[in-house]
């Protein structure tokens, strides 16, 4: 079969092209270089400082103001910040829209392929071809390797980006991908090798090990987390300043600007509750979050790590036993240990806590609450992620 190329851009001297709607020449000439040893243990690191939903939204609005034309956009409307706080509360106490997971699902799903025809790795993005790469042309495998890995990674980008601003209250702005997947490319590119790829595995076994839609609710969102957790402040801003400018022609500046704050703020309050404060949202948007972990799982298996089995059919929601919430994290007042009764072991020796030693969470908020500012450390066997030595 003819791979038919003509319309994409040239990129040196050997046959490389592209289409420019996803790439730019930095974007390719950066393929060229090999990826970053993997790291061969995941790292340690501090959990986030707890913050309250002001000191989030703070931090949005001082992200948003070191943009000049933001600023000069918000100023002039004479919006205050603490009009635009009164907004961000009102959008997260609203309740999603019935149809927002249909809608956030369709966006989502996307089919994307890299295939070896007629001598090219050709690389397609809704049946689009998007990069062409002749095999006998230099460094062409790691190009192609390359590409594959931050266009996966890319799509489950977009997913959280689309997911963002569903959770958010922002539905009616979401868009297909393909106009807004460009604005992301050369930040991604380089936060790209600065993620920790094993946590991100041990992650998504978790995830698709749930059983449950409450149990797979509390995953994704961590997982949710973890891959916003260290993007700063000014790409979050970047990024969604450029999406933003994309899919909203009919937004004012200041409109955008209020919108790139609130979403920054979202973000910052999802990293500060380790995903806690995006729970029922995940509930709510079931479908898609299970479409995002999909694309997750693609981009696991474009590291060359092996994959899981995908999520199988979820338990709804049921009420749970008086006392505990969803997630059933009990501490230990002796040991200052949290265990996570989803996933406790014999190794936990849970059975020999004393009942006056007990101590159960309203919330992980409040666990979270526990871990910052009580001095407990997750259960080294049921949380480990949490345990802290």
């Amino acid at each position: 079969m003819k791979v038919d190329d003509r319309y994409l851009k040239t990129f040196g001297e050997e046959g490389v092209r592209y289409s420019d709607k996803f790439f730019t020449e930095e974007n390719i000439a950066g393929f060229e270089k090999p990826p970053e040893e993997l790291k061969k243990k995941e790292a340690k690191k501090p959990l986030p400082a707890r913050r309250s939903v002001e000191s989030v939204y703070e931090s949005g609005w001082q992200t948003m103001m070191k943009n000049a034309q933001l600023k000069e956009a918000i100023e002039n409307k004479g919006i205050t910040q603490e009009e635009g706080f009164a907004d961000f509360v009102k959008r997260r106490t609203e309740p999603l829209p019935a149809d927002a997971d249909e809608i956030l699902s369709g966006l989502i799903k996307t089919d994307y392929a890299r295939t070896l025809e007629d001598g090219k790795f050709v690389h397609r993005l809704d049946g689009e071809v998007i990069l062409s790469i002749p095999v006998d042309a230099k460094s062409a495998k790691a190009i192609s390797d390359n590409a594959d890995a931050l266009l996966c990674f890319a799509i489950v980008m977009l997913d959280l980006v689309l997911f963002v601003f569903a959770a958010a209250g922002f539905v009616g702005a979401m868009v297909d991908k393909g106009l807004i997947a460009k604005a992301l490319m050369t930040p991604l590119q380089a936060f790209l090798y600065t993620l920790d790829q094993i946590k991100l595995v041990k992650l998504v076994d978790k995830v698709c090990a749930c059983g449950s839609m409450v149990d797979f609710s509390v995953k994704a969102s961590e997982l949710i987390c973890f891959l916003f957790q260290d993007l700063d402040e000014d790409t979050l801003s970047e990024i969604f300043t450029s999406v933003l400018e994309k899919i909203v022609s009919s937004w004012e500046w200041w409109e955008i600007a209020l919108a790139v704050v609130q979403l920054i703020a979202f973000i910052f309050l999802i990293i500060s509750t380790f995903g806690s404060s995006v729970i029922a949202s995940v509930l709510g948007l079931i479908e898609s979050v299970i479409s995002l972990v999909l694309d997750v799982i693609k981009f696991i298996a474009a590291l060359g790590y092996p994959t899981p089995e995908p999520p199988g059919e979820l338990e709804p929601p049921v009420k749970p036993p008086e006392g505990v919430f969803p997630g059933y994290y009990i501490g230990n007042s002796n040991t200052l240990e949290v265990h996570n009764l989803y996933e406790v072991t014999p190794d936990c020796r849970y059975d020999e806590i004393k009942e006056d030693h007990k101590v159960k969470f309203g919330s992980f908020e409040d666990v979270y609450d526990a871990f910052q500012n009580k001095g407990y450390n997750g259960c080294a066997h049921c949380m480990p992620e949490y345990d802290n030595g």
